[in-house]
């Protein structure tokens, strides 16, 4: 297995941006020769230089596009070893071949990170395999086992209600070396740790904007995990989006409430926002037009501009406009604590899928 401690996050643009410089620096050198080479001559003609004072200056310039030259090769050898792939010769096991896997592997296969030929997904369903066999050509099995066969990466992207059952059966049969990289939700290292008899575990939560490559996954890695493991884990992540490595797991079931939840509130208030639009006589094509560029349109916003988001709020907010009444009944009908308290339900069932309880408080207190 090849390594590399510094791996770009976007190996193809920060390749394209290398190649590019290094153009550039040979061209210059090129071009330095040709100047050099020509003032030489021209200084021969007119000042009758020697020929022992004409080849102490020529070897000169010959020897500044040496030392130029080797800066050039210098540069583009540390690229090549940049480029090339962490896990080309690394097999990647997917248990689990839903939405999520699939948005990983379409990342993965995108961002080059590995090749179509190292990835093996298992799940129940044949024509499931089928479809990411032809879409992306990587392999396909219904055995969980099988898939598991010389895996280098394992990546648990299951159910959260059925994983106590993969785990059963593939308990100790992760080879020692491999990392496990588990999605599954509310899933701790500790359990993950214990039901496969294995140690070098990344637990992780990303979103479904991974889909498109916009994700953000938030992750922690175990104690015996080795800083190899957390270099793959962390360049599998970025390959569907950014990450954030915290120190502390409680984080994880943090992030399982904001930001893995997060989208389904975002595209609620959409749909809440559209089907106003339509109450007030939009066509719904274009109620929908409005509201996805004017959240575009404000996220953009929001990362371009330093201020704090109650300024940012402010500044479209005129005394006694229509804005500061929108706002008043929505604080009036609650939104800030009916969000907060959204938020804080997931993160209680985020913790609650973790202590393996199939029900969330709502079902439990409903029979």
């Amino acid at each position: 297995m090849r390594l590399y401690n510094d791996v770009p996050k976007n190996l193809n643009d920060r390749w394209t941006h290398s190649t590019q410089f290094g153009s550039v620096l040979w061209s210059i050198c090129c071009f330095t020769l040709y100047e050099n080479i020509n003032a030489l001559l021209v200084r021969r003609q007119l000042f009758f230089l020697s020929n022992e004072l004409f080849t102490s200056y020529l070897n000169r310039s010959l020897k500044v596009l040496m030392f130029t030259s080797y800066i050039f090769i210098i540069h583009r050898s540390v690229r090549v070893s940049r480029k090339v792939l962490m896990l080309d010769d690394t097999k990647i096991s997917f248990i689990g071949s839903g939405i999520m896997a699939e948005a990983m592997i379409k990342g993965l296969l995108n961002k080059e990170v590995a090749s179509a030929e190292h990835i093996i997904a298992s799940g129940p369903r044949e024509e499931r395999g089928d479809y990411l066999h032809e879409k992306y050509g990587v392999q396909t099995t219904t055995s969980n086992r099988e898939a598991l066969k010389e895996a280098g990466v394992v990546v648990l992207s299951v159910k959260p209600q059925m994983l106590a059952q993969v785990m059963e059966g593939l308990r100790g049969q992760v080879q020692k070396n491999a990392l496990v990289l588990s999605i599954v939700a509310g899933a701790k290292i500790s359990t993950i740790e214990k039901g496969l008899d294995h140690k070098g575990i990344v637990r992780s939560m990303p979103n479904t904007p991974a889909q498109i490559g916009e994700g953000i996954t938030v992750w922690t890695a175990s104690d015996e995990a080795t800083e190899p493991q957390k270099e793959q884990a962390r360049m599998i992540l970025n390959a569907f989006g950014e990450e954030v490595l915290v120190d502390d797991e409680d984080f994880l079931d943090m992030a399982t409430a904001l930001s893995g939840t997060g989208p389904a509130y975002v595209f609620l208030f959409m749909e809440a926002l559209v089907d106003a639009g339509v109450h007030l006589g939009f066509p719904r094509y274009i109620a929908e037009k409005l509201v996805i560029q004017t959240l575009r349109g404000s996220v953009e916003y929001v990362r371009q501009a330093p201020n704090h988001l109650a300024r940012l709020r402010n500044q479209v907010t005129s005394p006694g406009g229509t804005s500061a009444e929108a706002l008043y009944y929505l604080e009036r009908a609650g939104l800030r604590t009916a969000l907060s308290r959204a938020i804080w339900a997931a993160y209680q069932r985020s913790i609650s899928l973790g202590e393996g309880k199939k029900k969330g408080r709502l079902a439990e207190d409903n029979g």
